[in-house]
């Protein structure tokens, strides 16, 4: 599954909102891009869903198809 990163970064922030460890948020938004990229140059996908704006039903909804189970 990919995202834009821009909204990689809005789920990264509401996720550590309540975080109690504040230092962990930049090396995860920074981290983000980073992993992004090793995967893109690596090409391990077997396919990949866009999640940047579809809701959580319809991108399972296309897992579920893309691998084959539905």
């Amino acid at each position: 599954m990919t995202a834009d990163l821009p909204v990689v970064h809005g789920r990264l922030r509401r996720r550590h909102e309540a975080d109690n460890d504040p230092g962990s948020l930049p090396w995860h938004l920074e981290r983000a891009g980073r992993l992004q990229q090793v995967l893109d140059r690596a090409g391990i996908a077997d396919f990949s869903i866009d999640t940047t704006r579809v809701p959580l039903p319809a991108v399972a909804s296309a897992v579920l198809k893309a691998a084959g189970w539905a």
